[in-house]
């Protein structure tokens, strides 16, 4: 199950999705009634027990995804794992993602990173045709 963190990138993880063979969804905002709070959920899937990866294009200070992680764990997921095109933390986006309880992140090395674990540059080589 691959998780868009919102709306606004569900499109890029729909790719994602059909390229894996798996089901896609994003996190949606609901606001509790009685104090207000705003929560974020899957938007139709059930994730209990199941392996989820969230998807985003840019992490930079890992608070959406953090926040998304930690909602996965109050539901009973399985595993969570991160993945980003461009990992560009800063103020410990990392560790704010792996303390909520992410069981790995994984990046491409368009910025190298401790994270940098797919190359782009056979990628981009292929899809020029060079």
């Amino acid at each position: 199950l691959v998780l868009a963190p919102d709306f606004g990138a569900k499109e890029r993880v729909s790719i994602i999705g059909k390229v894996m063979g798996a089901e896609t969804d994003h996190f949606e905002k609901r606001r509790d009634p009685v104090n207000g709070e705003t929560k974020l959920f899957p938007h139709k899937i059930n994730v209990k027990d199941r392996d989820v990866i969230i998807a985003d294009e840019v992490i930079r200070t890992g608070g959406t995804i953090a926040k998304s992680v930690t909602a996965l764990k109050e539901m009973n997921v399985g595993r969570v794992f991160v993945a980003s095109t461009h990992m560009m933390t800063i103020n410990s986006g990392e560790k704010r993602i792996l303390e909520a309880g992410a069981e790995e992140i994984i990046s491409t090395d368009s910025l190298p990173s401790d994270y940098s674990k797919i190359q782009c540059a056979p990628i981009i080589h292929n899809e020029l045709k060079i």
